[in-house]
């Protein structure tokens, strides 16, 4: 083989690794505060951005009061963990209308509420057992 296709070949195979390991590992993004606020608002998130459609989505802040994440925007997730199992707060993510998909596995803790108008759609989003 010569030694400009085995360069070529070893590029592929580290390119797919690399590639692989990218999409095998989702990152959280987080609610950073026990504040209100719209779903679109970066400020609001650990990525200073709304999440990404392969991200996961933690919404579980624990503070001095409840507080209501409002979506404003049609959303995909790779999955979304709502609420803290403990604590006097409640965390409340509104969906106001607007699609939420998540990708796989998603949960809402004892301190989770996720408050569906009838305008909304959840898909794959399914109760925990």
């Amino acid at each position: 083989m010569p030694l400009t296709r085995l360069i070529r070949v070893l590029l592929l195979v580290v390119t797919v690794s690399v590639l692989s390991l990218s999409v095998a590992c989702a990152t959280t993004v987080s609610w950073k505060a026990a504040v209100s606020g719209n779903w679109s608002d970066g400020t609001k998130w650990s990525a200073g951005r709304p999440p990404k459609t392969t991200e996961d989505v933690v919404i579980s802040v624990a503070g001095s009061g409840n507080y209501l994440v409002t979506m404003d925007q049609n959303a995909s997730v790779h999955s979304i963990t709502l609420g803290a199992a403990t604590g006097t707060t409640t965390q409340t993510l509104y969906t106001a209308g607007y699609a939420l998909t998540a990708a796989a596995a998603s949960s809402v803790a004892l301190k989770g509420v996720l408050q569906v108008d009838d305008e909304s759609e959840l898909d794959d989003l399914e109760p925990s057992q």
